[in-house]
């Protein structure tokens, strides 16, 4: 080891690991979905919305954690009565959790930037916590998965993902 390296790595040695250890810890907050019996630890919420003339309209989806589900369409604070309802099947219910517990756990609560005209975002609600997908506007979550989902590692395919998996395990 070079003398300069010798003096100086003792010290900066403790620094470097404290930035790695801070960087992993915020990337890093894992959530818990799925309980031993195969349930949801929770109520699973997905919102797509986009504000324009009319306010804000969009769909919601919610299931419950032993995977009833119920999809309706709303304008602003107006919830229809839900156009979708049923139970999911054990296998796709695990596969969304596991989907939850592998794609959320490191995502930040916002993706993207949200447009000033018409913002489109779709927002994922479970336990107590929120993420939020901004995309531009008028893109559909079918446009954004076919986008993202060429990058594995993107962030946004990772938060699609989940939104996938449980738009397929209900046949949407």
């Amino acid at each position: 080891m070079r003398p300069a390296v010798r003096i100086l790595f003792p010290v900066l040695l403790p620094g470097l690991l404290g930035c790695v250890s801070t960087v992993v810890a915020a990337t890093t907050n894992p959530i818990e979905a799925l309980a031993a019996d195969g349930r949801l630890l929770g109520t699973l919420t997905i919102i797509e919305q986009q504000s324009g003339f009319a306010g804000i309209t969009g769909a919601i989806w919610s299931i419950d954690a032993d995977g009833k589900y119920r999809a309706a369409r709303f304008v602003n604070e107006r919830i229809e009565p839900p156009y979708k309802q049923g139970q999911l099947a054990p296998e796709p219910l695990h596969a969304l959790g596991k989907a939850m517990e592998v794609e959320l756990s490191p995502l930040p609560a916002r993706l993207g930037r949200e447009a000033e005209i018409n913002p489109r975002t779709i927002v994922i609600r479970f336990a107590q916590r929120t993420w939020t997908l901004a995309l531009p506007p008028g893109r559909s979550i079918g446009e954004a998965w076919r986008e993202y989902s060429r990058n594995e590692n993107d962030p946004r395919y990772r938060f699609l993902r989940v939104v996938r998996v449980f738009l397929d395990g209900i046949g949407e």
